[in-house]
């Protein structure tokens, strides 16, 4: 089964960095399963924690609480744009990250590796067609 966790409609709960670490916490990642390709093709919508953690790392943010739930955001990764990150998550590369907060909020991140992984069980929501 593929996994992938899409931003948009996803809660963060805790988005903190210290020294060059950013590290983001959800306490409700929407996340799609397929026997595809998540997001795309039929599969099933779920909510999970995770947590996703940005290594030598920079960012910006603006100056509205970075927690709630999330609008939109994307992860650029080998200079692919991605809404939807598969999972598990690990890479290494020029990491570039946007999240944008149902509240106006915008958190801006710079990287040199990301990874992502469950911290939680998964809870279904719903069944989608492709």
């Amino acid at each position: 089964m593929n996994e992938a966790i899409e931003f948009h409609d996803s809660e963060v709960q805790l988005a903190e960095g210290a020294i060059d670490v950013f590290r983001i916490v959800f306490s409700s990642a929407y996340v799609h399963r397929s026997a595809g390709l998540p997001g795309v093709d039929a599969g099933a919508g779920y909510t999970q924690q995770a947590e996703l953690i940005f290594t030598s790392a920079t960012w910006s943010k603006s100056l509205l609480p970075i927690v709630g739930k999330l609008s939109d955001g994307f992860l650029m990764l080998r200079g692919k744009k991605h809404s939807l990150i598969s999972m598990p998550l690990s890479v290494s590369g020029k990491i570039e990250a946007e999240l944008v907060f149902v509240s106006g909020a915008v958190l801006s991140i710079s990287a040199s590796s990301v990874s992502c992984k469950f911290t939680s069980e998964a809870h279904f929501v719903e069944n989608y067609a492709g």
